[in-house]
């Protein structure tokens, strides 16, 4: 610890025992005289570094040496807006301060052989330093170790001007100490990791993130929570007061959000993202006369403009298309993560209802100061709400049944829901579900169930397919007649993708703090859980499990038929010499509320 503590006093920098040439490629300013000398791109040529890559480069230094970056990287990054107009200097000088930045920018524009080119800078500069390179898997994370090695064992000129590098016995394929280094320390100078795997006890002066969330681990909203959270309580804990975690990579097209916006999502937390896109449309030239599309658009629009040119970038987008694009190329992730359920009103505390003074009514969600959403610490499940606005004859009970085909694995799930919902203010309260792979024979039996348990005014079954035949079982329609309920039959058709009709109409109770799901107990957390997590993934049209909120939708649709029915339609008593178009003006009118108010 002495000597780790000592070598970051002094910053462990070897500047002054290199030769006059060494000392002045190692410049800040001569890193793309540094990279075209010392390393070769594919086919034997001069590696190129333009102006993004240099900017990236900066942003690197920034990090590691924790000094404030030339104006116009700030300016090109959008360093300002990114970190949330934070005062830079101050953050960068902050001892205390530990920086996290992801940067992300658009595929195959040399993040990651720029970065194994900044590690061998870092390390010329500083050979004790201690570098962790986190990829998506421990293979790929390899290959990178793997090429930094290779250039250190063998590139000659490199060799000549900051090395030898090797170091027998300290040299493998997940980690190596470069034979340069002063210090004693236990961690090698670099080190590939894979996400998710097992890193304590390693420390760590910068930390490298390449690529590390893909697509598959992007679609399933689990495996990114559990990226997140492996990303905070594991890596980012291998860190000192000073050491920097720097991510680079690309969003993913996922309908529920890939681990970056996740993270960007949280405002909680002091993790910063800068995104450079492809292809800036608002600097395209204006289309002239005579003017080719592709003529608009060059260096002052397009982020490598000599090696990524417009017609490069327009073959992606036929074949990725629009929106898919936009997302990877242009780090748009709003493009794919279109959400009817938005998690911060999901996963957000229950407004409770505040009775007016004169009415005694529910006032509306726009009286409140709280944020909306649906979490409720003051009820439990398999209890019906005993009154609202006043009485508890204003409340009306209904079922929703979305049925499945089977017990197989690969048959949907059936669901129930159980909602209860107030006449006058039309607050949603969640009183129970059920969600399992059941034999259809046994489905009437279930609705019984739980119509006789909360007294339901009406049950709404799906009848696609096979359905129909549930509906109008016997034993369903004793239980009707037994526990006084309406059967309703519903036809589902592609209305239920509908915004303005279909299930995404369910998120206005929620935005407008007028649903409540039980959420006192552990065990009422714990049962929430499966139905919380299908409203934050439902995505129209996708294979993404939804059978819950199907179910929901459905007793919904019972509730707003009930409430409709209380309020009767009737002629307007008017001047019988009153124009005919006036005559026949109707007012519907909610005796419930008016009995209320009197």
């Amino acid at each position: 610890i002495k000597n780790d503590l000592a070598a970051n006093a002094a910053d462990g920098s070897r500047t002054g025992e290199y030769s006059p040439e060494a000392e002045r490629l190692l410049e800040p300013d001569n890193f793309p005289e540094y990279r075209s000398t010392l390393f070769r791109a594919p086919r034997n040529l001069r590696y190129e570094t333009p102006k993004h890559q240099l900017a990236w480069f900066y942003l690197v230094r920034t990090l590691a040496l924790k000094e404030v970056p030339p104006q116009w990287v700030i300016d090109y990054l959008g360093l300002t807006e990114a970190l949330n107009d934070v005062d830079l200097t101050e953050w960068v000088k902050d001892p205390e301060q530990m920086l996290t930045i992801f940067l992300l920018a658009p595929p195959r524009h040399g993040k990651s052989d720029l970065a194994a080119h900044v590690i061998i800078w870092l390390i010329c500069r500083n050979p004790d330093i201690r570098i962790l390179w986190c990829g998506g898997k421990l293979d790929i994370s390899k290959l990178t170790v793997k090429f930094v090695k290779l250039e250190l064992e063998s590139n000659e000129k490199l060799i000549e001007y900051y090395g030898p590098f090797e170091n027998e016995g300290s040299w493998s394929e997940n980690q190596f100490v470069v034979a340069t280094r002063v210090t004693r320390m236990r961690t090698p100078t670099l080190t590939a990791i894979g996400k998710g795997v097992t890193i304590l006890s390693l420390d760590a002066d910068f930390i490298f993130m390449d690529d590390a969330f893909d697509l598959k681990a992007s679609l399933s909203p689990t495996q990114v929570f559990n990226d997140v959270l492996w990303v905070k309580s594991q890596l980012m804990t291998r860190r000192e007061p000073w050491t920097p975690l720097l991510g680079i990579g690309s969003h993913q097209p996922s309908p529920t959000g890939d681990a970056y916006q996740a993270m960007d999502d949280d405002h909680d937390n002091d993790i910063f993202f800068v995104k450079q896109k492809a292809h800036d449309y608002e600097k395209c030239l204006p289309l002239e006369d005579e003017m080719e599309e592709k003529d608009r658009h060059g260096e002052h629009c397009l982020l490598w403009a000599s090696m990524r040119s417009f017609v490069y970038l327009d073959q992606f987008r036929r074949s990725l298309g629009d929106i898919t694009y936009e997302v990877c190329y242009n780090q748009d992730a709003s493009q794919s993560t279109l959400q009817y359920f938005r998690p911060e009103v999901v996963r957000h505390e229950y407004p409770q209802p505040v009775p007016s003074p004169d009415t005694g009514l529910y006032l509306p969600f726009s009286h409140y100061e709280e944020r909306s959403g649906i979490l409720d610490y003051q009820r439990n499940f398999g209890y019906r709400v005993a009154y609202c606005c006043g009485s508890a004859n204003n409340l009306y009970t209904a079922i929703g049944f979305d049925p499945a085909a089977g017990e197989t694995r690969t048959a949907s799930e059936a669901a129930l829901i159980v909602l209860q919902a107030c006449k006058i203010c039309e607050r949603r309260y969640l009183i129970d579900y059920w969600h399992k792979r059941q034999s259809p024979e046994m489905h009437p039996d279930t609705i019984g169930l739980y119509a006789s348990t909360y007294k339901v005014d009406r049950a709404r079954i799906e009848i696609n397919a096979y359905q129909k035949a549930l509906a109008r079982d016997p034993r369903l329609k004793k239980a009707s007649l037994d526990y006084k309920f309406i059967i309703d039959e519903w036809f589902t058709t592609d209305t239920k993708w509908d915004p303005g009709m279909g299930i995404p109409l369910l998120s206005r109770h929620m935005e407008q703090g007028r649903f409540s799901v039980p959420y006192n107990l552990p065990q009422d957390r714990q049962k929430a859980e499966a139905l919380l997590t299908q409203l934050v993934r439902y995505s129209p049209r996708s294979s993404i499990p939804s059978d819950i909120v199907m179910a929901l939708w459905l007793a919904d649709l019972s509730i707003i038929g009930l409430i409709d029915e209380g309020r009767i339609v009737t002629q307007k008593q008017l001047d019988p010499n009153a124009p005919p178009h006036i005559q026949d003006q109707q007012v519907t009118i909610n005796l419930d509320a008016l009995r209320n108010w009197e």
